[in-house]
């Protein structure tokens, strides 16, 4: 038996074919559902953890086998735990997602609430929805703010977590204090 480290998480045995004899075994029988392979293979991983100081119990491995004229070869790979991608909710806030049908309607409303002075609401965010623009809102507005916004927009949604899906998906068109700054720009006029 020849033990090789390719890796930190990768090992390549070759077995000849009397070592597949002494365990009973032909390389067509070698699988995981037989009795005879599992104690071999159990007894190849002690030994090669031995030999290359590869801690391999307790361990997710992926086992391939390749027959060649001698024996065969047995590539052991350590395969790392994928974690999932986890989010977390930073702040507690309520966030208010609002879509606009098209351009026109989404810049008289943030004139209108600029106007108007309702600026306070600066955890505004603007976005691009292919084909419709969404503001995003991450703080609880006032009956004021929401009363002028439902006027002009096509629906509204609430939730944290819906809206954090709306920002991963979306282009990003003001990120910060939105209505403060095209408010102002179009004040200008």
């Amino acid at each position: 038996m020849n033990i090789q480290q390719l890796n930190p998480s990768r090992i390549m045995i070759s077995l000849c074919n009397k070592e597949l004899e002494k365990f009973d075994l032909t390389f067509e029988k070698l699988n995981m559902n037989d009795y005879n392979s599992k104690i071999m293979i159990e007894q190849i991983l002690n030994y090669a953890e031995s030999k290359t100081g590869i801690v391999l119990k307790d361990k997710r491995l992926v086992i391939e086998t390749m027959k060649y004229e001698q024996g065969c070869l047995m590539l052991i790979t350590i395969v790392k735990k994928h974690r999932h991608k986890q989010y977390k909710v930073k702040a507690r806030s309520n966030s208010y997602a609002f879509y606009f049908g098209n351009a026109e309607n989404m810049l008289k409303c943030i004139e209108r609430l600029y106007v108007q002075n309702e600026k306070n609401v600066r955890s505004c965010i603007l976005y691009d929805g292919k084909g419709y623009y969404l503001v995003l809102i991450n703080t609880i507005p006032h009956d004021n703010f929401i009363f002028i916004v439902k006027e002009y927009c096509l629906s509204c949604r609430k939730g944290k977590f819906y809206c954090m899906g709306l920002k991963e998906k979306y282009k990003l068109l003001v990120s910060f204090d939105a209505i403060n700054k095209v408010g102002e720009i179009l004040s200008q006029k």
